[in-house]
C-alpha cells in the first residue's frame, strides 16, 4: 500500500532575441493518490485511485493576459488497474483507467502499455537497457504518445544503482491544461538509487 504525492511542473523558454531567452512557469499539476498492490511469483497487480488538480503558472497567465479564473475543467479523479510481469531484470506491463469524476469535461478512458528490457550476465555490474512506454487517452482521440529510452545501469552489491539514458518522446504534453498539439523532444536522464 502507498500514498502518492507529486507535482508535475512545466516551464517554457521564450526567445527574446538572438542572445536572450527567458524561462517561466507554464503549468503545474498536483497529484495525490492511494495505491494497493499485490504479487504472486513474478506477477504484480496494482489498483490506484488519484486526484489531479491542474493550474496555469503565474508567469504564463501574465504573459498571455489571461483574465478568467481557472474553471477546474482539467481537475479529475481516476481509478486504474495495472498488471506487470517481471522477467529476470526486465518487465512488461499493461493497464487501463477510467475517470470517475461525475462532472468532468475530459474524455474518460486511458490505457498504458510498455516494458523495460535489461541485458544481464551473471557477475556483471554494468547493464544496458531499453524502455518503451505508450500512453493512449480517449481525450487525445486514441492517438498514442510514445516515450522511449536507451541507457546504461551500474549496480553495486548493495542494490543501489546509477542510471544514465537518452530518451525520445512524441505525443501530447504528458501533464498540462495547455493543448499544444503533438510535440517531440530528446532528453538526457539520470537516476541515483541509494537504498
Amino acid at each position: 500500500m502507498a500514498l502518492e504525492f507529486a507535482s508535475y511542473t512545466q516551464f517554457e523558454i521564450d526567445r527574446i532575441d538572438s542572445r536572450t531567452s527567458l524561462g517561466g512557469l507554464m503549468n503545474n499539476d498536483f497529484r495525490i493518490g492511494f495505491a494497493a498492490a499485490t504479487s504472486q511469483n513474478s506477477n504484480y497487480i496494482r489498483l490506484r485511485f488519484f486526484h489531479i488538480s491542474s493550474h496555469l503558472g503565474d508567469d504564463y497567465i501574465i504573459r498571455n493576459e489571461i483574465d478568467r479564473p481557472n474553471d477546474r475543467s482539467q481537475n479529475y479523479e481516476q481509478l486504474d488497474l495495472t498488471f506487470l510481469r517481471k522477467i529476470n531484470l526486465s518487465f512488461l506491463y499493461a493497464g487501463a483507467g477510467y475517470i470517475i469524476s461525475k462532472y468532468v469535461y475530459r474524455e474518460r478512458f486511458t490505457a498504458q502499455i510498455g516494458g523495460l528490457y535489461v541485458t544481464s550476465k551473471t557477475g556483471r555490474k554494468l547493464h544496458n537497457f531499453i524502455a518503451v512506454d505508450i500512453r493512449i487517452l480517449e481525450e487525445e482521440n486514441y492517438n498514442p504518445s510514445i516515450r522511449s529510452a536507451l541507457g546504461i545501469n551500474y549496480e553495486n552489491d548493495k542494490n543501489s544503482d546509477l542510471k544514465f539514458w537518452i530518451e525520445y518522446y512524441n505525443g501530447f504534453l504528458p501533464y498540462s491544461t495547455i493543448n499544444a498539439g503533438r510535440i517531440s523532444w530528446f532528453g538526457l536522464g539520470m537516476q541515483i538509487s541509494l537504498f
